[in-house]
């Protein structure tokens, strides 16, 4: 009797709310896409479904990810996720009795996880493991462990890649939006075990050479932010020693005077590299005015496999300005930034980037809108021939009224980029115009038409691009729209293409929501190896409950 009093209940508490919510969605995408009179370089069909349920307990959510994909393949990195994310913090505190350091637990998540440290350690890479992150009282604790890269043996279609694992903590005193001293530590390394030793043999030679060789990389930082005056004053800063190592089958490094115990935990061998990476980014935010700079500096040998897209060898000055006026209808920025490679003298030549952004936007009721901004960039290198400077313009406006009971909404853009380089070949001028008019009526239907034009004057040369686009869309029952477009784009003798579209969204009683998509496009280049016919088709389901 117990037991269904408490099964009715927990339904009652889905049905019609309560401490317990029940949420979330799920969809089926599948697209076909066959291509003629060109490489087809992507499958010619594909298959997707999404899952995304949350339960949540007392403000709690449990949430579950999962992606599954009939691209998948055992030849590449993984495409299927799965992931499982808890956040006790958003517990509600006066509806659960429990431990405090409960409430202090940030997130779990189980399966691929996107833990984020910082820039320079880990951020950006997908670990398929298990992630944490806590912050009881004035104690900060984070850990991730998992697999970073997996194994695929190589091939003569595929490449090898050993499989990569990662383990990483931050530790320290302070609260992660706050003041706070948080140290990190970080290991990622192949598994030389996971696939067969894979080489190939070099052209007229009998002789091999290894495609793919085991790698390992340590980073211990330490990062302190200091918030003052409510927030209104912020110091980030952080610095990273690396210690990465290119070929972990090379005989260990003998280095003297370094103690046994830091040799035996970070096996530093001939195949090694070490160098530090640091940055600095104060800010100051005084009313509706924002201040910030950051100088960051990356050595030529730092290397974190946690944050892959980092580069290196780099020393960069930043510094900003941002200024909202009038309850933000007037918004002013301008951004500078300064930066140049070869830290220490390695390279042959040095390469000095230089860039400025001024912009400014107007947002005032019943005036057409405004958006401007001038970007210059300075590339130069002190030893090679390069040298060259490009300005950009853009310019943004538009403005929404009715006429004869017809809500319009027509935008103009344009965009004027000049590139001059030393070399005469390389200059050029471009100018882009483009106007768009969209009108609603007042049963439902929409009709929107762009027209665009792009004109560029090279050394030698001269193109004219123009583009035609119009749309429309139209609501059946309230429910079922469907919208039709075609679209031109011709560069003269050089080529032309033209596209038609169809999609219509129908709802589907239990089942959500269907979206049906077509697309026909043609083109026809200068020379007819460039032509191609292409078919898109894609189908969607969406439940949301």
């Amino acid at each position: 009797m117990k037991r269904g009093l408490i099964v009715v209940s927990i339904m009652i508490t889905f049905i019609f709310g309560g401490p317990i919510e029940f949420s979330g969605n799920a969809s089926i995408y599948t697209e076909y896409n066959p291509v003629t009179g060109a490489p087809q370089e992507r499958p010619t069909s594909k298959l997707r479904f999404n899952l995304n349920p949350s339960l949540n307990i007392y403000g709690m959510p449990l949430s579950l990810n999962l992606l599954i994909s009939s691209e998948e393949s055992s030849l590449c990195q993984a495409l299927n996720k799965f992931r499982i994310f808890l956040q006790p913090k958003n517990l509600a505190r006066e509806m659960i009795h429990a431990p405090g350091f409960i409430f202090s637990i940030a997130g779990i998540e189980i399966g691929t996880c996107y833990p984020y440290y910082s820039p320079l350690t880990l951020s950006g890479i997908p670990v398929t493991g298990g992630a944490i992150e806590m912050n009881p009282w004035i104690l900060y604790l984070a850990a991730t462990a998992g697999r970073i890269q997996r194994g695929v043996e190589g091939s003569d279609t595929t490449d090898a890649a050993y499989e990569r694992r990662l383990y990483s903590g931050k530790f320290g005193i302070g609260k992660k939006e706050g003041s706070h001293v948080f140290f990190t530590i970080l290991y990622a390394g192949d598994d030389t075990s996971s696939i067969p030793s894979y080489s190939l043999p070099l052209p007229g030679d009998t002789d091999t050479v290894v495609v793919v060789i085991p790698q390992e990389n340590y980073c211990v930082g330490v990062d302190f932010d200091l918030s003052l005056i409510e927030d209104h004053f912020k110091i980030e800063s952080e610095i990273v020693g690396s210690q990465f190592t290119r070929d972990m089958r090379m005989p260990e490094l003998v280095v003297p005077g370094a103690p046994s115990w830091i040799t035996d935990i970070f096996n530093p061998r001939m195949s090694s590299a070490f160098d530090y990476a640091f940055s600095v980014k104060p800010s100051l935010s005084i009313l509706s005015t924002n201040l910030w700079g950051s100088v960051n500096m990356v050595g030529p040998g730092f290397i974190s496999l946690g944050a892959p897209n980092l580069r290196n060898d780099n020393l960069s000055f930043e510094m900003g300005l941002n200024q909202n006026l009038f309850n933000n209808a007037l918004n002013l920025s301008a951004f500078h930034k300064r930066e140049h490679d070869n830290l220490i003298g390695n390279k042959l030549s040095t390469t000095y980037f230089l860039s400025y952004v001024f912009a400014f936007g107007l947002n005032f009721f019943n005036v057409p809108y405004l958006q401007a901004s001038y970007t210059p960039f300075h590339q130069k290198n002190d030893s090679i021939d390069l040298d060259s400077k490009t300005d950009i313009f853009s310019l943004n406006t538009g403005y929404n009224f009715i006429l004869f009971g017809l809500n319009h909404s027509p935008n103009f853009s344009w965009s004027h980029q000049k590139q001059k380089d030393v070399s005469v070949t390389n200059n050029y001028t471009s100018n882009s115009f483009y106007i768009n008019e969209t009108i609603g009526f007042t049963f439902p239907l929409s009709i929107s038409t762009g027209i665009g034009i792009t004109h560029t004057d090279y050394a030698y040369t001269k193109d004219r691009i123009f583009s035609l686009d119009i749309r429309t869309s139209y609501t059946f029952f309230q429910s079922c729209t469907n919208g039709i477009g075609f679209n031109l784009s011709t560069e003269g003798e050089k080529g032309s293409r033209y596209g038609i579209n169809f999609n219509s969204s129908i709802p589907i009683w239990l089942f959500g929501n269907m979206s049906v998509s077509a697309e026909r496009n043609i083109y026809h280049g200068e020379h007819q190896d460039e032509d191609y016919n292409e078919w898109r088709i894609i189908g969607t389901i969406t439940k949301t409950w």
